[in-house]
């Protein structure tokens, strides 16, 4: 998968705030409560750590499934934005047209505007789905193939809204689901997030898989650095 460079140009919708110290992505430390991410271009800052309750996310296959690339990757790759930094991508080991599940309860702002693969359409993160919930969360789904719901639709958890795909930035034939929790989205109102790609600053959160068990998207083993990736799904 490409970097998200034209993501610079949102970066300032960001909610969390850059402190003062500059640092060098990949290579510097930050204070304990605080990390280094690429705020805009040529531009990486020590961030604030997110301080409050993390929010547990419903996996969002029911076929076999494992982690591709994880939060704060190594340089070079997409997930080292402020607005990246604590995606996940998820891979399917089906063929097949794979349905994606809402993790959460809430509200729907979808775009499906993408119909070619692996170019900057819907900001780089293709066809897409946001659902917005009551404790100020973004819950976001990009590279979708397929978009099943709409803009204002109020959705459950387990419905299905869209099958996994290869739009946007997703890298060559690199069928994914590109996987991210946001936070405070209240702040600025929901019309703004209409924005296509527009997204608050990534923050970390908890994954609760087929079986029931939670993880923490900061433990899970991907391969983009380990050769034995998190496996979801598989019985």
């Amino acid at each position: 998968m490409q970097t998200y460079l034209s993501m610079a140009m949102v970066l300032a919708s960001s909610i969390l705030q850059a402190q003062d110290k500059q640092c060098t992505y990949g290579k510097s430390i930050c204070s304990q409560d605080s990390y280094c991410i690429k705020y805009e271009q040529n531009k990486d800052v020590c961030i604030a750590k997110f301080n409050k309750e993390l929010k547990v996310i419903q996996y969002p296959f029911i076929v076999p499934s494992f982690c591709d690339q994880g939060p704060l990757s190594p340089p070079g790759n997409s997930h080292t934005w402020n607005n990246t930094a604590y995606a996940v991508d998820l891979k399917s080991t089906s063929d097949l047209n794979v349905d994606v599940l809402s993790g959460v309860n809430g509200t729907v702002i979808a775009f499906d505007g993408c119909e070619t693969e692996n170019d900057q359409c819907g900001l780089g993160f293709g066809n897409q789905v946001k659902v917005l919930t009551e404790d100020n969360f973004i819950v976001f789904y990009a590279h979708l193939k397929k978009v099943k719901v709409k803009t204002g639709d109020v959705i459950k958890t387990g419905t299905k809204i869209g099958t996994e795909g290869i739009t946007g930035w997703a890298g060559d034939k690199n069928k994914h689901l590109h996987l991210s929790v946001h936070f405070d989205w209240k702040s600025t109102g929901k019309e703004y997030w209409k924005n296509v790609g527009h997204l608050p600053a990534s923050v970390p959160f908890n994954i609760q898989d087929c079986k029931g068990t939670s993880y923490s998207v900061e433990d899970l083993n991907c391969k983009r650095v380990s050769n034995s990736p998190t496996m979801f799904c598989t019985n």
